[in-house]
């Protein structure tokens, strides 16, 4: 009777810390007064970068969806507003916001004549909106076949270009768009193993045409790519997820100029960052550095974007990482002089080599 009451005292303790470990991995975070300095003090924007509107410019939404414009042209990376809840990912199927409020969304952004949407990898916080927005905006969508695959409302994008390394040796793609020159670099997730990366389908395809309302498990990765942007007024690599592909980097940006990198820092980890970087911001040799992937993309962010839950990363930490490391970089003389900037909801920068 003893061993049997102990039994359920310790059934009923394991599920109180099992309970608290969950809450603490899923609950919401706000900024504390140190992570507000970083954008404020330690990593602003470039002073009296609103007054260069003659430069390419790049909008910040959150993510990776970035949107570039050359004052008569657009770009953008990663169609992804929608933003549905937690719980909505986890237990229902989810769709896109109705085609009107993204479209309002660019027009307030200052969008003109989309040339293109590209995309990083088909997983939903990357790729759900962008069909829907290829063809409001009359624009092509560059990425997977798995990103071809997703449609809006049942239809297709009706124009396309398609980015595939399954069955090639190559590791770029380079099309124009425009005003812009993109190249697609093979890349690679960021570390997902286990039970995540089956419900995210790491590595899979989307296999055929899938029309929202769907699940997560729906939004396969497909490929994943970082995109080279050339443009007149300034270069940038987008590097939105972080993972890499040894050595890849080095051998595609060897003769580029890349003034501006829009790094992936969603989860990365002490153990894993040296590596990472090394591969990324190292070939890069850009002047300026902008985190992305480190934002809450559960929550709305009309006004202002959240750092993740503690499931999908630690904003604080991961700064933390990526500052030391270029700290340490530049004193051992292993990369040049950079520039960690923090961009939040709606923050614009300008583009240009001579910065």
């Amino acid at each position: 009777m003893k061993l049997l009451k102990w039994f359920s005292v310790m059934v009923v303790f394991m599920i109180f810390v099992l309970s608290i470990g969950i809450y603490i991995l899923v609950s919401e975070r706000n900024f504390d007064s140190e992570s507000k300095a970083l954008f404020t003090e330690k990593h602003p924007l470039p002073p009296n970068d609103g007054q260069n509107t003659s430069s390419l410019r790049a909008k910040y939404f959150g993510t990776s969806t970035i949107l570039f414009n050359d004052g008569a042209q657009s770009i953008l990376i990663d169609g992804f507003f929608s933003r549905p809840s937690l719980s909505t990912i986890l237990f229902r199927d989810f769709e896109p916001l109705p085609t009107s409020d993204i479209d309002a969304i660019l027009s307030d952004a200052g969008i003109s004549d989309l040339q293109t949407v590209a995309v990083v990898h088909s997983h939903h916080d990357h790729a759900m909106d962008s069909t829907c927005i290829a063809n409001s905006q009359g624009a092509i969508l560059a990425g997977s076949p798995s990103t071809m695959n997703i449609s809006c409302k049942g239809e297709v994008v009706k124009e396309q270009f398609v980015v595939d390394f399954r069955d090639s040796t190559e590791t770029s793609m380079t099309q124009v768009f425009g005003n812009y020159t993109l190249t697609f670099i093979k890349s690679k997730h960021s570390p997902t193993e286990g039970a995540a990366a089956e419900l995210l389908g790491i590595g899979q395809p989307i296999h055929s045409l899938i029309t929202p309302p769907l699940g997560i498990r729906a939004y396969a990765e497909g490929q994943s790519y970082s995109i080279l942007i050339e443009h007149d007024k300034g270069n940038v690599l987008v590097h939105a997820s972080a993972g890499f592909l040894p050595d890849v980097l080095l051998s595609e940006l060897q003769d580029k100029r890349i003034d501006w990198l829009f790094l992936g820092v969603a989860n990365i980890k002490e153990d894993y960052v040296n590596d990472y970087f090394a591969h990324t911001v190292a070939p890069a040799r850009a002047k300026y550095i902008v985190p992305v992937h480190w934002d809450d993309f559960t929550r709305s962010s009309s006004e202002t974007l959240y750092p993740a839950r503690a499931i999908f990363g630690d904003f604080s930490l991961e700064i933390e990482l990526l500052a030391n490391w270029l700290q340490k970089s530049e004193q051992q003389g292993r990369i040049n002089k950079t520039h960690l900037v923090l961009m939040n909801m709606g923050d614009e920068v300008s583009i240009s080599a001579s910065q």
